[in-house]
């Protein structure tokens, strides 16, 4: 039986998923500085096309991968690409695979699909974030089920760095108060304030890797039996640790 792969191409990261026994496991990511020197003419710079385009030269002799056994979505910065044409083709023409771009409602409609989770059926209201480096897509659920069509920001980890320069130096030289209170600002802009409460928040992506890394105080879960989801935290502990790294952690140690 061939394996199965798929792999998230972000706005920094590539990820990659091996699907073995209905499960998909993340065997493999990388980080990629894909927006220094980003043109939208022009796309990715010549320096970083050349290490994107290696990596998946490696990955593609590594685990044998071609369009029959593996799919790639890619979000964030190749969507501002006004002709992703000629890149599409210079990557096929390297890797010999399809490099398929995604649009934003597109990539909220699959999180959807994922997310008809049973598993969450007793949780009474559960709110699902899907943070991505140029954009970010939030369903709201009740009992494991949708109550809303998902509500997409235009704004992510690369956006929020923009906007707040200076967020990863050695120490943030902004207080985590003050942040939190701007991106509320921003986020009630586009999809309004709250009018729900909701007793769970989940997140997708990397975040537990990086959570264990940072030393959140992490407590198996208790709400809902998941193997993508065994840990939580509660509001308090994340917003405390939260404070502690802007304000003690060096990102050196967080790398």
């Amino acid at each position: 039986m061939n394996n199965k792969f798929l792999i998230d191409i972000g706005s920094s990261t590539v990820k990659v998923y091996k699907y073995d026994e209905g499960v998909l496991n993340l065997i493999e990511q990388k980080t990629f500085g894909l927006k220094k020197d980003f043109s939208k003419v022009k796309g990715l710079s010549d320096e970083s096309k050349k290490e994107f385009i290696g990596y998946f030269l490696k990955l593609v002799e590594k685990y044998n991968l071609n369009n029959t056994t593996t799919k790639l979505y890619a979000t964030g910065i190749f969507r501002d690409i006004i002709n992703p044409l000629p890149f599409i083709q210079y990557f096929f023409e390297s890797t010999g695979l399809y490099f398929n771009i995604i649009t934003h409602d597109l990539e909220a409609f699959y999180l959807k699909q994922a997310w008809l989770n049973p598993n969450t059926s007793a949780v009474e209201k559960s709110i699902i974030i899907n943070i991505g480096g140029q954009t970010t897509e939030i369903l709201l659920c009740e009992k494991g089920k949708l109550i809303s069509d998902p509500l997409k920001l235009m704004l992510g980890v690369g956006s929020i760095n923009n906007d707040f320069m200076g967020l990863n130096d050695s120490i943030s030289r902004y207080n985590y108060t003050e942040i939190a209170e701007r991106l509320k600002k921003q986020i009630e802009e586009q999809i309004g304030k709250p009018t729900t409460q909701f007793s769970v928040a989940i997140h997708t992506g990397g975040e537990l890797n990086y959570m264990q890394k940072a030393k959140y105080p992490l407590t198996a879960n208790c709400f809902f039996k998941d193997y993508a989801h065994p840990l939580m935290i509660s509001k308090s502990q994340y917003e405390k640790r939260n404070a502690e790294i802007f304000s003690e952690v060096m990102l050196e140690e967080l790398k």
